[in-house]
Order: C-alpha cells, then sequence, then structure tokens
C-alpha cells in the first residue's frame, strides 16, 4: 500500500493518493525445476549415509563378537595351562623328595604357575569388558549371555577379485560419490539459468483522493542483466562438479586398492592359520607329550619339560591369533562390498 502526498497543493491528504499493489515473479529458465531436483539428492545422500552407518555398526558389533570369541578360546587354553602347571609343579615336588631332582625345578614350576594363574585373571577381565561392550550394541546387559558360540575354525572361498570390484561400486560410500557427481551437474544448470532474468509481475488499485476516482494499475519489470549474468555462481558449480568427479575415482581407486590388500591379507591369515594347526601344533603336540612322558620316567629334566611345554601353548595362542585375524579381516572385506562372503558364495553357485 502507498500513499502519495507532495507540496503545494498536494500537503494535505485531500489530494494524496493511495496505491494497493500486488506483485508476483516469475522465475524463467527452469529455476524452480532445477532447485526441486537438486533438493531431491539431499534425500538420497542423506539414505546413502544412514545404509553406510549401518554397515559400519555392523562390521564394528562383529568384530567385537569375534574378539570375544577369541577372548573365551584364549581363556580355555590359559585354563588348560593352569591344570597343567599344577601337575608338573606336584610332579616336581614329589621328584625333589625323591632326591632325582634339585629344588629349583620347584621354583621354577611355582614360578611357571603363577604366571598361567596371572594370564587366565587377565583375560577374564578382558572378557568382563568385552562382554559389556557387545551388550551396548543391544541396549542389553553381560548378564543377557553366558557364553558366545562361533566357529572360528571355518573358512569360506574368497571369490576372484574382478568379482569383488563389480560390488565396489554397489557400497553406500562409493554410490555418494556417483549421486554427488549428479547432484551437482543439476547445480551447474541451475547456476546457468540463474543467468536468465526473472520477470516480475504486478496488479493493483490507486485511488485518488481529490476526486474520489479509481484506477487499475499493471505492471511488468524486467532487470537488464549488464553486470552480473552470475558467471561466478556458474565457475563454482563447475569447479565443484569437476572436484565431485575427482573425488569419485579417487574413491574408488582407493577402495579398489584396499579390497587388493585386504584379499591378500586374508589369503596370508586362512594359509597362516592352516599351517598352523595341521603342521606346526600337530608337531608341537607330539613334542609336549613325549617330553612329559619322558620328564615322569626320570629321563629328561624340568627345564627341557618347561621349553616344550611353553612352545607348545605359544603355539596354541598364535593359533587363535591367527583364526581371530582371518574373521576380523573377512569382516573387513564384507564391509567393503557390502556383502557376507557365505552370501556372495552362494549367488555365484
Amino acid at each position: 500500500m502507498l500513499i502519495t502526498t507532495g507540496p503545494g497543493e498536494f500537503q494535505n491528504l485531500d489530494a494524496s493518493e493511495t496505491t494497493i499493489q500486488l506483485s508476483q515473479l516469475i522465475e524463467l529458465g527452469g529455476k524452480i525445476s532445477q532447485r526441486k531436483r537438486a533438493g531431491s539428492f539431499d534425500v538420497k545422500l542423506s539414505r546413502l549415509d544412514y545404509r553406510a552407518r549401518q554397515l559400519d555398526v555392523a562390521a564394528d558389533m562383529s568384530q567385537t563378537f569375534i574378539e570375544l570369541l577369541l577372548i573365551q578360546r584364549k581363556i580355555e587354553l590359559a585354563r588348560k595351562l593352569v591344570k597343567v602347571c599344577v601337575q608338573i609343579s606336584d610332579s616336581a615336588h614329589k621328584r625333589v623328595r625323591a632326591g632325582k631332582d634339585t629344588p629349583l625345578s620347584v621354583s621354577l614350576a611355582e614360578m611357571a604357575l603363577a604366571q598361567a594363574k596371572m594370564r587366565e585373571q587377565e583375560l577374564t577381565n578382558l572378557n568382563r569388558a568385552y562382554r559389556q561392550q557387545l551388550a551396548s550394541y543391544w541396549g542389553g546387559s553381560p548378564l543377557d549371555f553366558t557364553e558366545l558360540v562361533g566357529d572360528l575354525d571355518t573358512t569360506v572361498e574368497i571369490p576372484e577379485t574382478g568379482t569383488l570390484k563389480k560390488l565396489l561400486k554397489k557400497n553406500p560410500d562409493i554410490i555418494r560419490r556417483t549421486v554427488e557427481i549428479e547432484q551437482h551437474k543439476v547445480q551447474t544448470k541451475l547456476a546457468r539459468a540463474r543467468a536468465v532474468p526473472d520477470i516480475t509481475i504486478s496488479a493493483g488499485l490507486k485511488h485518488f483522493q481529490e476526486t474520489d476516482d479509481q484506477a487499475l494499475i499493471v505492471g511488468m519489470s524486467l532487470p537488464l542483466p549488464l553486470v552480473d549474468r552470475n558467471q561466478g555462481g556458474s565457475a563454482e558449480a563447475r569447479h565443484n562438479l569437476n572436484q565431485a568427479r575427482l573425488n569419485h575415482k579417487a574413491s574408488l581407486i582407493n577402495a579398489e586398492n584396499k579390497l587388493n590388500q585386504i584379499c591378500t591379507e586374508l589369503q596370508n591369515a586362512a594359509y597362516r592359520a592352516e599351517t598352523l594347526k595341521n603342521q606346526v601344533i600337530k608337531t608341537a603336540s607330539e613334542a609336549l607329550n613325549s617330553s612329559q612322558t619322558s620328564y615322569q620316567q626320570g629321563k629328561t629334566n624340568y627345564l627341557s619339560l618347561l621349553e616344550t611345554e611353553k612352545t607348545w601353548f605359544e603355539y596354541q595362542n598364535e593359533y587363535i591369533e591367527a583364526q581371530g585375524q582371518y574373521h576380523l579381516i573377512k569382516t573387513e572385506l564384507e564391509r567393503l562390498i557390502g556383502l557376507s562372503l557365505r552370501e556372495l558364495n552362494q549367488t555365484i553357485e
């Protein structure tokens, strides 16, 4: 609403003019449709971010589950070691009383037993912490379960690298880069569209106080883009588009490099676990049984038995570590391709 007055005979409101006018901006060049398309990509990106976060949480939970399984296995091994140390300590006392060995063997046996009990207690404390961490994923309590059940001995066939690389493009992190490119394409078009001037149409009524007459007013305005044709916005949009394409290419290369590295580490971990199980531990077990029998018969001293026993348990622990390493790496691979290897192998078959 506009009231017009002036000097002289127009000083009083009796000669004023009152104007009521409405205007509407009409955007040209497809600005509205381009803005809608650009906004729709934000929804897609949010969904991809949510999917990526789901995969992250699932991978973290799986790794915590595997770590807890390893601790349970190590606790079993530690308890077995304590039991063996108790037996050897009793034998050492008997041999010393019979004059078949020196008191040093008793001291060494007691030290080994104390270390084994300490190791068991450390693992028990660690088990409590990991149980709490695992239960936190569903907002529960460690009391919700007594122990975990899982098969760490099982390995799965690793598909060909070419098959795995195709799945990388379905990874939400990679898809996000693709969507970003499409979004920047639309933003580039929108920047070009903003160089097209918009029309403003107006209409209203004017009332002349002096004559009490009214008049209809219709107008149209069109800015002249003599200086600003949105060159800066267009240049920025093109730069962002090129940067998005480079980011997509870099992300894909990094994912492929990581995939190759994980596949190599997974194969090495599987080979290491298999070798430890079928060759190293088998030989170490035979050596331990032979050493224990010889010690009981007085054919060898305690130091020899202790060394053999230590070697056997070290290999057992190394085997458990190798199993855990395999499954932890497998979890990384499944997070990268967004699919479990077991499900993938079933689809290939």
